[in-house]
């Protein structure tokens, strides 16, 4: 039988791990690490009503096993933690994000595919754990990749709240931070004190949002919302939606931007934490990327996965709404395009160019 003095030691040092583990992540580039229940984080319970009311859009694979989205333990069992760890990215207009000429593209996805980088970095974790305990653990990782409602569960691990425009917000480092998760089977003791929101009365966001997506206080209408529709939406965009769009070509910042949080935020200490440049180019010159030109421009990016016919789509939409005399030969010689999808996109922004000619 365990001596409560013998309790208290294998409880102190797995605390300790615990603050050790915690500390390599921060060494490893992380910027916070928190430790979450394996039970519903907060706001669980808003799920399938969101759910049942069709405001994931043509998401379908948010309805799969929702009970399982809603409570960790259904997916890797009720023992151990689950580690929240958040990488910080930085969100920042540059100065040709406002010219309408050039394609416009997410912060986020300016750089290499975060999927790979923090999964890399979560292995690498769990391996240095597993060196310092001297045993394998049967850990899980996850990078958007699991059932799993991240930003709830940021916010179990004290790492921040959610807010208004349904993103993590924290307040070192605003609404800029990519979340991963690593699973533990191990005793230790998830941390206890999640942030309260601090959003008050400010709806900076919700005015920011060009569709008005973020329609409800720590909602958000997928069908409404750019990110979703230049990234997510798999056929032709709704046409009261293209106007809007922009230049925009994947994602969207708006209300990102507009979240007064994100003025705490440091400088990032890593170069992958900024956005490249190269990824802001002329629609034009966009217009007239085949296969292996959009392949060899964006490989390992998050805009790879797009594919070309969406990412023409969405030029052409740009296109359209840029209204300029140029645009017209681009518009044309994609109304030749092989896809049905960038041909409809390609007629439609045609067709309402102020400077066609019949």
């Amino acid at each position: 039988m365990t001596k409560p003095d013998d309790d208290h030691q294998f409880n102190n040092t797995w605390e300790s791990r615990k603050e050790a583990l915690r500390a390599k992540a921060l060494e490893m580039g992380f910027v916070m690490a928190g430790f979450a229940p394996l039970k519903p984080p907060p706001h669980a319970d808003a799920l399938q009503p969101w759910l049942s009311a069709g405001r994931h859009a043509e998401m379908s694979w948010m309805m799969r096993a929702p009970e399982k989205r809603a409570d960790p333990a259904r997916l890797v069992g009720d023992a151990g933690v689950l580690m929240v760890l958040g990488w910080f990215f930085l969100v920042e207009e540059r100065a040709n994000d406002r010219d309408s000429s050039r394609g416009l593209i997410a912060c986020y996805a300016r750089r290499s595919d975060y999927h790979t980088l923090l999964k890399e970095k979560a292995e690498q974790l769990a391996n240095w754990l597993e060196e310092e305990i001297g045993q394998p653990i049967p850990h899980r990782s996850f990078v958007d990749t699991a059932p799993l409602l991240e930003k709830p569960l940021a916010t179990a691990a004290g790492l921040g709240w959610q807010g208004k425009n349904t993103l993590l917000v924290t307040k070192g480092f605003g609404c800029q931070l990519m979340l991963a998760e690593l699973y533990l089977p191990l005793p230790m003791a998830p941390d206890t004190t999640a942030p309260e929101a601090h959003c008050g009365s400010c709806d900076l966001c919700q005015k920011a949002c060009p569709t008005g997506a973020l329609d409800d206080d720590y909602r958000i209408d997928a069908g409404r919302c750019l990110a979703y529709l230049t990234v997510e939406k798999r056929n032709a965009l709704p046409e009261e939606f293209r106007p809007a769009l922009g230049n925009r070509i994947f994602g969207c910042d708006a209300c990102i931007t507009a979240c007064p949080w994100n003025r705490f935020a440091p400088a990032p200490s890593d170069a992958r934490s900024v956005p490249e440049e190269r990824f802001s180019r002329a629609l034009t010159e966009w217009a007239g990327f085949d296969e292996p030109t959009f392949r060899n421009c964006f490989a390992g990016t998050p805009v790879e996965r797009l594919g070309l016919s969406r990412f023409l789509r969405n030029v052409a939409t740009a296109l359209g709404n840029w209204q300029h005399p140029d645009a017209l030969a681009p518009l044309r010689e994609l109304m030749q395009h092989p896809s049905p999808l960038v041909r409809e996109h390609a007629a439609r922004a045609l067709e309402s160019h102020p400077n066609k000619t019949d």
